[in-house]
């Protein structure tokens, strides 16, 4: 998979990227044991069995894997005694992030990436977009399984709406609230988080949903303009399960990982301001749409110089044969705004195509930018379209 077959960057609703980030599946683990059956075996009245036994020792007494016959006992006696009675059980740990039982475990990070992985996946002024699972996977660094269990999970949060598409691994896609992403404050909108290719191929190589989250914070602050303020530490952990400590989030600070993406400025040891490295996201992608602005112009400047005044019969009409390629600076406005998500090659490439099947043969283009956009639907997903 290349990068090219994702935008260049994406916007984010923070009325969906927030939940997303503390979205989470709480699940079991099942390990099949063997265990010594303490009543049948008449251990109540040894010597040598529990009552015997420290808290940590009596936790791990005649316990053992399926697969092993290494189980623990206190003493030799107990190991050689004729009355023990093993019996089978199913032992089941508690995965669950707030840690309101079981284990206070990270987990995984792919239900997140692969709802932030759908936005760079060219969606619809509506949400509608199109995924293939292998290539998913490929780019997020997981396996297939992995991106249909988290869709699965994205759907049932009402994140996304899914259906299968025209061949094994291809799924139609509706991201549920992507129409309010853009909304103003008068709309009630919430607004985006805008964040670039680069940004995401990063957030995929830290190690666990927690460094992520810590990321996609530092960059909410950047986008609210607030990266020139101090924030305690309390703040910082802003959508941060409870189990990451001061300490946790201090030495992520300091880590080479953090720093690649971010500077620190440590006002004292509770407070901290972290500005974003070099170009900040929305720099980027004004940087992107200039390009786009200068590639367009210089793609028109090249088609009018081949024009000529030459005639050519036509349907029955007599026009140039070459005609200029005439365009508004609100097209050209509009047009470059599109490099800020396609390939800015592939706009100036549409644009040559519209030119050859649109102005010399004289056929009325209603909306040049949406012509354009349609172009680049079909050649970045045309399956979607297809469909």
């Amino acid at each position: 998979m290349t990068s090219e077959t994702l935008s260049n960057t994406a916007r984010i609703g923070l009325i969906d990227l927030k939940p997303a980030m503390i979205l989470a599946e709480n699940f079991k683990e099942y390990k099949k044991v063997y265990e010594i059956d303490r009543a049948a075996s008449g251990c109540s009245g040894c010597s040598y069995c529990s009552s015997a036994l420290s808290d940590e020792e009596n936790a791990l007494f005649g316990v053992a894997d399926y697969d092993t016959d290494q189980i623990h006992y206190p003493s030799e006696q107990c190991k050689n005694c004729k009355s023990k009675k093993l019996i089978k059980k199913i032992e089941t740990t508690y995965i669950n992030e707030k840690n309101m039982y079981g284990t206070p475990r990270p987990l995984k990070k792919y239900a997140l990436l692969l709802f932030i992985y759908l936005q760079f996946r060219f969606p619809d002024q509506h949400g509608f977009v199109e995924l293939d699972v292998k290539d998913a996977a490929e780019f997020l660094g997981c396996d297939a399984k992995t991106v249909k269990n988290n869709l699965h999970l994205l759907s049932s949060r009402n994140f996304i709406a899914y259906q299968k598409g025209g061949y094994p691994g291809h799924y139609y896609i509706f991201i549920s609230k992507y129409e309010e992403y853009f909304k103003n404050a008068s709309g009630y909108g919430k607004g985006y988080l805008l964040i670039t290719k680069e940004i995401f191929s990063d957030l995929i190589q830290m190690p666990t949903i927690n460094h992520i989250r810590a990321c996609l914070n530092a960059y909410i602050n950047d986008s609210k303009k607030l990266e020139h303020r101090y924030n305690t530490i309390e703040k910082l952990k802003y959508n941060l399960p409870n189990y990451v400590t001061k300490k946790e989030l201090l030495d992520f600070y300091d880590s080479k990982m953090f720093q690649h993406l971010f500077s620190i400025d440590k006002d004292n040891i509770h407070s901290i301001r972290i500005k974003v490295n070099g170009l900040s996201p929305i720099e980027t992608a004004n940087k992107l749409i200039a390009d786009c602005k200068t590639a367009i112009e210089s793609t028109l400047e090249k088609i009018n110089t081949r024009s000529d005044q030459s005639y050519a019969k036509i349907n029955g009409e007599t026009i140039l044969r070459y005609p200029p390629f005439m365009i508004r600076n609100s097209e050209i406005k509009a047009l470059s705004k599109i490099g800020r998500q396609y390939p800015i090659s592939g706009v100036t490439f549409v644009l040559e195509k519209i030119y050859q099947e649109y102005i010399v043969p004289n056929v009325p283009i209603e909306n040049l930018e949406a012509l354009t956009r349609t172009y680049l639907k079909n050649i970045f997903n045309p399956s979607f379209i297809a469909a």
